[in-house]
């Protein structure tokens, strides 16, 4: 469960990485399949913008055929339904651990090993990472390896994937202690007020880990290197300029290391601000198509929308501390004989806090999903005002990202609003097919 770590740790303090298409499953960021009003007309439209992978062996992926269709509505299916079974499965986990008194258990042997305070955290973290990870280590082979595998969707060898596995456990480690011992810190500091002094504390970590996963993170699971194409790299620097950007650096990650999905997003502050690209929608999109994706990125940090989402992770964490800080303590106190420890000040109290956590952020994200549906429809509207309005590339671009990473472009009302922090992807290709400027 090192990745449930990596959430709680992380994500919560990064959140401001804005991506064009992003592969978690609650989002429909990987957008639509093929649209049956993208006509003969549009793609002899398309033809013009140098659409090379329309006629290649890519013909199996696009346009979408209807074995790929069916394929797309499963792989989309189970996406949903694993995301709810995966957060149930670590709610279950945690709960178990808190109340089955191993977690006490747990502190109870690094309190054994070690006479320091500080040294006895470390130890349980240590323990309790090791305990968790090693209980959903099934599921994740099954999930990111075996699943993928089956659909095709992955390049990568058992190998390979189990490299990249471990190397999230020490990050997942090293982020936990930093967060978890900050907080614990507060709670002893504070006790009445630690939610208040959490959620301020919490903004320099916020940037400090918006600036190094872009740098120090992600490069040890990719290669990262300036966008080996001369051309495109110029006329994304054109669209820069004329948007204002100076000083953007434009990356080409070798993603097909590891999988055949496509991908592109904006991320860092500072020195680290990046555009990066997949090397696999470098070969899947034509350059017109590239450059509305571009333009829609460039919309984010136009419009300040890493700086918007850091304040909205602030707002939320502060809710979610302030929630946290009412309702855990008497709830322990209740069961405390189960529990085997009476106080949030307790290490032992971390599955709780992480189960608490979970729990109201999972009620909250139509509250985040939707400011991030509405971030992501701006940005899409930049872009086509940055490209010229060319609705058809847009649209293809959307339609290409669904086929090669099996997105579903038209999900539920109600799965759209709990669960996507993209706009459902036929609502976009509606949108830029028909925009054309009006304000």
């Amino acid at each position: 469960m090192s990745r449930y770590f990596i959430i709680l740790c992380i994500t919560v303090f990064l959140g401001a990485g804005i991506a064009w298409a992003d592969d978690n499953p609650n989002q429909s960021s990987t957008p639509t399949q093929t649209d049956p009003a993208v006509s003969a007309a549009d793609t002899n439209k398309t033809a013009m913008l140098g659409a090379a992978t329309e006629t290649t062996p890519e013909e199996s992926v696009y346009p979408v055929s209807p074995e790929r269709r069916v394929l797309l509505n499963k792989y989309s299916k189970f996406r949903l339904e694993w995301s709810v079974f995966y957060d149930v499965f670590q709610w279950i986990v945690l709960l178990v651990i808190a109340f089955t008194g191993a977690s006490r258990a747990l502190l109870k042997l690094a309190e054994r090993w070690a006479s320091r305070k500080s040294v006895q955290f470390l130890i349980y973290l240590l323990l309790l990472i090791v305990v968790t990870t090693l209980i959903s280590f099934p599921l994740d082979i099954y999930r990111d390896y075996v699943v993928e595998h089956d659909y095709s969707l992955s390049n990568q060898s058992f190998g390979s994937w189990l490299g990249d596995w471990a190397k999230s456990i020490p990050i997942g480690y090293i982020a936990t202690v930093i967060m978890a011992g900050f907080f614990y810190f507060l709670v002893h500091r504070f006790p009445r007020r630690w939610w208040l002094a959490f959620s301020i504390g919490a903004i320099p970590f916020i940037v400090l880990v918006i600036v190094i996963v872009p740098v120090v993170v992600s490069p040890m699971f990719n290669d990262f290197k300036p966008l080996e194409d001369q051309q495109l790299k110029m006329q994304i620097l054109e669209l820069a300029g004329k948007a204002g950007i100076d000083g953007a650096n434009v990356f080409e990650v070798d993603a097909s290391r590891q999988s055949k999905k496509l991908n592109a997003y904006v991320t860092g502050l500072f020195g680290t601000k990046r555009i990066v690209l997949y090397d696999t929608i470098i070969k899947a999109m034509t350059t017109g198509q590239l450059l509305f994706v571009m333009g829609h990125e460039m919309g984010h940090y136009v419009m300040n929308h890493i700086w918007l989402t850091v304040g909205m992770i602030i707002v939320v964490l502060l809710f979610v501390s302030w929630l946290i800080a009412r309702l855990l303590p008497p709830l322990i106190r209740k069961y405390q004989h189960r529990l085997k420890f009476a106080e949030i000040g307790s290490y032992a109290s971390l599955p709780m806090v992480m189960l608490a956590m979970s729990l109201i952020m999972f009620f909250l994200q139509p509250v985040t999903n939707g400011l991030s549906r509405y971030f992501e429809h701006k940005a899409d509207i930049y872009g086509m005002e940055m490209t010229g309005y060319d609705g058809v590339a847009a649209a293809i671009a959307f339609d290409k990202l669904s086929a090669y990473n099996l997105s579903d472009p038209n999900p539920g009302p109600l799965v759209e609003f709990w669960f996507y922090d993209h706009p459902a992807l036929q609502k976009r290709i509606d949108f830029v097919k028909s925009y054309h400027g009006e304000k």
